[in-house]
């Protein structure tokens, strides 16, 4: 899991933020004004829902994926323009006057509809999601992420890992480990890894069962594909070239995979297509049931780094322009 850095400082610049004035607090003032104290609180209550959904959005990354579509992000703020502007021809058209909720006791607008306005007025912003993933990331030291599952005892023997994970997965059919996974207590027992302090997850472990296929998720070419002997390696591995658009090339690294289901190089494989099967313990390096899912930017290929699954603490700043998120590349356009 994620661990929390500057904790108070979080708690300090968030009350300040709520204290600076912007668009939800003159809509609730303008609310609060024109009908009345009841109007400015449920509109308030309805703005604060929508900064809970835009946090629990932010929360399961579907922020970035608004973050990173133009069309998307253009459609939101549209809409909430329109939405903003047809509460402001009604208010405008409304033939109640200012204060008229608190002198004569009446509303404009029943309480649903008063807090429903509130909630779309924050939800149709998209600069609200914007500014939760730019945010809240700050405060997030993403050098600490470990899963609690690492910590069980045996943790490191693999075959006892497969036991644990075969326990907590009851009910599931795959899993996915942490990208820049701090797994320094997984490898203990080994010792390039130990000498060269190389602790830190550089894809994600798609956890399935052994000989599960695997189909690839967009056209691609055989760039490489092989087997590394012993413990602690990849075992059978493939490296598909991937080219997005002319001039933007990246590279997916897969390991842990069954020798006999290798494919050729420059083979080439559509999207959807499978293209080799996860390995037993005796031929995916000795790990437990997954695969290893890598990005390689044309950069990392050529420092070699297909062949590191995992990195050091001081190359942490860079290893985004060599092993970037796989997410990022693998989102619909």
């Amino acid at each position: 899991m994620f661990g929390i850095e500057n904790y108070w400082g979080f708690v300090i610049a968030g009350i300040l933020l709520n204290m600076v004035p912007g668009a939800d607090t003159i809509y609730i003032l303008t609310r609060s004004i024109s009908q009345g104290r009841r109007s400015g609180i449920l509109s308030a209550l309805g703005i604060s829902s929508g900064i809970c959904i835009h946090t629990v959005l932010a929360a399961f990354g579907l922020s970035v994926i608004l973050s990173t579509s133009i069309v998307l992000y253009t459609v939101i703020k549209y809409l909430g323009v329109m939405y903003l502007a047809f509460l402001g021809i009604r208010m405008f058209f409304t033939k109640s006057t200012l204060f008229e909720d608190s002198e004569n006791g009446k509303q404009n607008d029943g309480e649903y509809k008063l807090y429903l306005q509130g909630l779309l007025t924050n939800v149709l912003n998209p600069k609200v999601a914007l500014f939760f993933i730019s945010f809240i990331p700050q405060f997030i030291d993403t050098e600490n992420v470990t899963s609690p599952l690492l910590a069980r005892e045996g943790a490191e023997d693999q075959r006892i890992f497969q036991q644990i994970l075969d326990e907590e997965m009851k009910g599931f059919t795959w899993g996915l480990s942490s990208y820049l996974e701090d797994r320094r207590t997984l490898l203990k027992d080994c010792p390039q890894m130990v000498q060269e302090t190389r602790y830190y997850h550089l894809g994600l472990d798609v956890i399935v069962p052994a000989n599960t296929s695997l189909h690839a998720p967009l056209d691609a070419t055989v760039y490489d594909s092989g087997y590394e002997e012993g413990n602690g390696n990849y075992g059978g591995y493939v490296v598909l070239r991937h080219d997005k658009t002319p001039g933007e090339t990246f590279y997916s690294v897969w390991g842990h995979l069954r020798k006999a289901s290798l494919p050729q190089k420059g083979a080439t494989i559509t999207a959807g297509a499978p293209f080799a099967e996860t390995g037993e313990f005796e031929e995916n390096g000795g790990w437990f049931y997954h695969t290893h899912l890598q990005i390689l930017s044309e950069e990392g290929l050529r420092r070699g780094m297909q062949f590191k699954g995992y990195c050091s603490e001081s190359m942490l700043k860079e290893i985004s322009t060599l092993c970037p998120h796989p997410l990022t590349f693998f989102r619909m356009p």
